[in-house]
């Protein structure tokens, strides 16, 4: 079986049961690259406390994380139509700014371990970027396949992704899921949310020049100190206008959240 697919693992060295239990179900053709913490040690990145990474406006930031929360309780094209009412009556009436950015204004430093976690992520993203595939798949070691996630992940890949500009969500997490709005556009449940929204960081598909692009922009300045992974990368496919796909049933549930495993970090 041929895979256009490069694997990357985001691994805290101490959960060592997460590792061998996920290698018994990666088919071995795929050649994991398990990125550790290590990398944070070595890691030339710089924080910053900025509200607006990157040029981004924080209304926009708190727009977009706005509408994933409200579209925990109704479709996303109603969540969506809200937070564009929200960030256009922000401009009239700073009361309204605070429903928009919300605690983006006074959000502290993330934890150590969370701001390792986003840099072993960068590593992976870096990892696609110089891959000679045309897809990375980036797993957290939480992450649990279906029975046939992989046959079917190499069947999408080959027969129906695009190629370029492609970011996709197949874990599961944060109790998001489609919405009444949201259609099948692709086989095996995938579809475009209507944005740049992020699901969780537990199972993404990029494309190379996706990846490529988002290390480029993590680079061009100062990354925000307290931000995890998904928020950030929300934040680079809006600022590099790329859409967003997410996958209902999706290949990976997050072992984290189902209970399978402790949900903390180190």
């Amino acid at each position: 079986m041929n895979w256009n697919l490069s694997l990357q693992i985001v691994h805290f060295s101490k959960l060592a049961s997460r590792k061998s239990n996920l290698e018994k179900l990666i088919p071995k053709v795929l050649n994991a690259n398990w990125v550790t913490e290590d990398v944070a040690t070595n890691s030339d990145f710089s924080f910053t406390s900025t509200k607006e990474p990157f040029g981004v406006s924080k209304r926009l930031i708190g727009m977009d994380l706005g509408v994933n929360s409200r579209s925990l309780s109704r479709s996303r094209r109603k969540a969506q139509f809200e937070g564009w009412g929200l960030f256009l009556a922000s401009y009239f009436d700073s009361r309204k700014e605070s429903l928009v950015a919300g605690n983006l204004f006074d959000s502290p430093p993330v934890k150590r371990s969370i701001k390792e976690n986003l840099l072993q992520h960068i590593e992976c993203l870096e990892q696609i970027a110089a891959s000679k595939k045309d897809f990375g798949l980036v797993l957290e070691d939480d992450a649990i396949p279906s029975n046939s996630t992989f046959e079917e992940m190499n069947s999408f890949l080959a027969n129906h992704a695009p190629k370029a500009r492609f970011a996709l969500f197949c874990g599961s997490g944060a109790g998001l899921t489609r919405t009444i709005s949201d259609r099948d556009i692709m086989p095996y449940g995938i579809y475009e949310t209507r944005g740049y929204y992020t699901r969780t960081a537990v199972a993404t598909i990029y494309s190379k020049d996706v990846a490529v692009n988002l290390v480029n922009l993590f680079k061009s300045s100062p990354l925000p100190d307290w931000m995890p992974i998904d928020y950030l990368v929300q934040v680079g496919l809006r600022k590099l206008r790329y859409k967003s796909f997410w996958q209902d049933p999706p290949w990976f549930i997050q072992g984290s959240e189902s209970g399978e495993y402790q949900s903390s970090l180190r």
